[in-house]
């Protein structure tokens, strides 16, 4: 989310919500952006290093996932309010997609 919502630069065929929805744009605000970056930092040695870093493990716990959470999610709901399409859904209505058997 992080990338998709333009705190960090997405790859060139990656969808954005800047590409999206034109009126969005990333947080202005340092200290939010400064703290999604270390959250980005801190995710990727874990989504691409994963079964090699189990190490890293020992920095991650449930209480730092929730905080990551919360920072991400307030930044998504901003994004959601502007999309404002009923398939983009704030923290709480997130639903589960699933698929028919």
């Amino acid at each position: 989310m992080i990338e998709f919502l333009g705190i960090k630069t997405a790859g060139k065929g990656d969808a954005s919500a800047a590409r999206l929805d034109p009126a969005w744009s990333p947080p202005g605000n340092p200290a939010t952006v400064k703290a999604l970056t270390a959250h980005w930092e801190l995710a990727t040695k874990h989504v691409v290093h994963f079964s090699n870093q189990s190490h890293v493990w020992k920095s991650l716990n449930r209480r730092r996932l929730d905080f990551i959470a919360d920072d991400v999610l307030t930044v998504w709901d901003d994004y959601a309010a502007i999309a404002a399409h009923p398939m983009i859904q704030r923290r709480g209505q997130f639903t589960r997609l699933r698929y028919p058997n």
